[in-house]
């Protein structure tokens, strides 16, 4: 090599190695997240190849939708700069759907799907900012068994997320075993810490798995026939139950008030004035809610419209779950 091509070769590693290195952080870690995929899929299928038929419009199309997850990501932006983004790039194949959580809103996008990826973004705003950022991602294609092992495999598209996706990936997926999908979740503690929530409501609870994730994500439908806290250490933690009853996310706190009801009447539990007069606050709330009864749901209703005795509560606390949960 000669001496002007060694400089200039040092040159550009010097400029373009700080650049590499801060993707390289995430591609690292999501080709992890797909070697964890190949290890199971091959437990079922000692070898496999992609299914993916698409077009090469389709594979650009997934392309514009990576460009814009990168933006969500990335961006500290404000409800009005996500739908300017879209706009710009997807005119009006676009939507966003608004679900009242009380004193928080959770945002449930939705972009036309012309591609192979297959998405769901969901934020949450509190106090007008956005606190909760969520993406998940599956694709349309799947694993074709050349040398099958077993009965199943994965359907989630390795061999596609490796060569189309994940080069182009500025933020980390995990994925969720036997999930068929790769998720991101992101809570902004900094802005949590400066809103009234925070005064009342604990938002680094570990007694709970994900609980950043249930009290943003999950826990946008109350369900009129289970409990989501029965399965939890909740009900041997009253302390936490207390600090539910101040959950952002009303539903929550219907859920923490029927958990005390509980404990109230079967383990004869003495509860403090001051919790009691929160409990009655969250009975008697106007908040109108989204519920689930079997596998209807209703909007516009308030838990006190749902007429809920304390018999339907301790019945959800001695029987199995009855949906989803």
């Amino acid at each position: 090599m000669q001496p002007k091509s060694i400089i200039i070769s040092i040159f550009l590693q010097f400029i373009l190695s700080p650049l590499l290195f801060g993707q390289n952080n995430y591609i690292t870690h999501n080709l992890k997240q797909l070697d964890t995929i190949d290890i199971i899929s091959k437990e079922y299928c000692k070898a496999y190849q992609s299914t993916f038929k698409y077009s090469k419009q389709a594979i650009n199309y997934d392309k514009k939708i990576i460009k814009f997850l990168n933006f969500f990501y990335q961006k500290d932006v404000e409800i009005e700069e996500i739908t300017r983004f879209l706009q710009n790039n997807f005119k009006n194949k676009w939507s966003i759907e608004t679900n009242n959580l009380g004193a928080a809103t959770k945002n449930n996008l939705r972009i036309y799907q012309r591609g192979n990826l297959g998405f769901e973004i969901a934020f949450t705003c509190l106090e007008d900012k956005i606190i909760y950022k969520r993406i998940m991602l599956r694709t349309s294609s799947e694993i074709n068994c050349i040398i099958p092992n077993d009965y199943w495999i994965e359907t989630l598209d390795v061999k596609y997320l490796e060569k189309y996706c994940i080069p182009l990936m500025e933020f980390p997926i995990t994925y969720r075993l036997f999930a068929v999908r790769v998720t991101t979740d992101t809570t902004y503690f900094n802005k949590l810490n400066t809103t009234n929530a925070s005064k009342y409501y604990s938002f680094k609870i570990d007694s709970i798995k994900n609980i950043n994730a249930d009290t943003w994500f999950y826990n946008d439908i109350y369900n009129v026939n289970y409990s989501n806290l029965k399965d939890t250490s909740a009900l041997a933690d009253t302390e936490m139950l207390y600090n539910f009853l101040y959950s952002p996310n009303h539903i929550i706190a219907i859920y923490a008030y029927e958990a005390l009801v509980f404990l109230k009447n079967v383990k004869q539990m003495n509860i403090p004035l001051n919790i009691e007069e929160k409990m009655n606050k969250i009975k008697n709330s106007d908040i109108k809610i989204v519920c689930q009864t079997n596998d209807v749901i209703r909007r516009g209703l308030t838990y006190k419209d749902l007429k809920i005795s304390k018999y339907q509560i301790i019945s959800k606390f001695r029987k199995k779950p009855t949906s989803g949960f």
